[in-house]
């Protein structure tokens, strides 16, 4: 069996620390090597199948629930990515903040199921419940933003994280461009193009015969594809 605590400032559930040393150890190695099949799995796109492995050992770490969310954004499996939130949420009491990395893969799979206002919605849960987001909440944020036009809005989420001195990531950029592109303030589009070229990112966006990159698709990944 397993049991859960709360820590200070953020949930997280342990493994049962019951038992000698040696069961202690190969509960530990049976975790990491359900995390790798799960891991495995969902880079697959099979998260029914990585979510079967996962239940039927019942491990229930923060580490465990953080691979089996990862899966879930990387298949784009949004209502799954809720649900599994939802459950933390029961698990560590409704008021209870759950860790920043958590919230951010549930952001992710709804940027990627294209369930954008859903992804907001997480955002600004974390902030009432004081959770501090980091670059990759912040990344989520603004590219959801973007998808929808709201360049205003995407602005003013991008001068709060640097205001807290966050180093903007290359999807920040990306969300910022999209946003103004489609909000129509090609202006504003141009700026943060020019940033992106000027930033630490810009020899990820040439090609080997120095034409430009940058991708502001919907979704880099192609659709799940489970049988």
């Amino acid at each position: 069996s397993s049991s859960s605590s709360s820590g200070s400032t953020q949930f997280l559930i342990h493994h049962d620390t019951t038992g000698t040393v040696e069961e202690k150890q190969r509960i530990k190695a049976m975790a990491r090597t359900v995390r790798h099949v799960v891991q495995t799995l969902g880079e697959a796109r099979k998260f029914t199948l990585a979510t079967r492995v996962f239940r039927s050992f019942g491990f229930d770490s923060a580490e465990d629930y953080q691979t089996l969310l990862n899966a879930a954004a990387t298949g784009s499996r949004w209502e799954e990515a809720l649900q599994i939130r939802a459950e933390l949420q029961a698990k560590s009491g409704n008021n209870a903040p759950l860790k920043t990395s958590l919230l951010t893969a549930v952001m992710r799979a709804c940027t990627k199921g294209k369930q954008h206002e859903r992804g907001i919605e997480v955002f600004e849960r974390m902030c009432e419940q004081r959770i501090v987001p980091d670059v990759q909440a912040y990344s989520s944020l603004i590219r959801m933003l973007g998808r929808t036009g709201r360049w205003q809005d995407a602005m003013r989420v991008y001068v709060g994280m640097t205001s807290v001195r966050l180093q903007p990531d290359m999807g920040c950029y990306q969300g910022l461009v999209q946003a103004c592109e489609r909000g129509g303030n090609r202006v504003a589009a141009l700026m943060y193009l020019e940033s992106l070229v000027d930033s630490a990112y810009s020899e990820t966006l040439v090609d080997p015969q120095k034409k430009l990159i940058l991708q502001t698709v919907d979704d880099e990944d192609p659709p799940p594809a489970e049988k």
